[in-house]
């Protein structure tokens, strides 16, 4: 990806997103060492709690620091 991108003469690197529906370390890593910089991943439709614990489950999941949203 980033031959193709310097051999069309753009400077600096792509950035490249990627949508998954659940994490996974090893699909994660391949994503990266393809170029991918960024994955989005969809939240549920839930009350504010639920998607908070879902965050943080996510984050730990990804070997992640959890934080503190911040204030209003």
């Amino acid at each position: 990806m980033n031959r193709a991108w310097q051999h069309a003469g753009r400077a600096g690197a792509p950035q490249v997103a990627a949508l998954a529906g659940r994490p996974d370390l090893d699909v994660l890593a391949r994503w990266r060492d393809a170029g991918v910089t960024e994955v989005l991943f969809g939240m549920p439709d839930r009350a504010e709690g639920e998607v908070t614990g879902y965050l943080r489950g996510l984050a730990a999941k990804l070997g992640l620091p959890a934080r503190e949203a911040p204030g209003p």
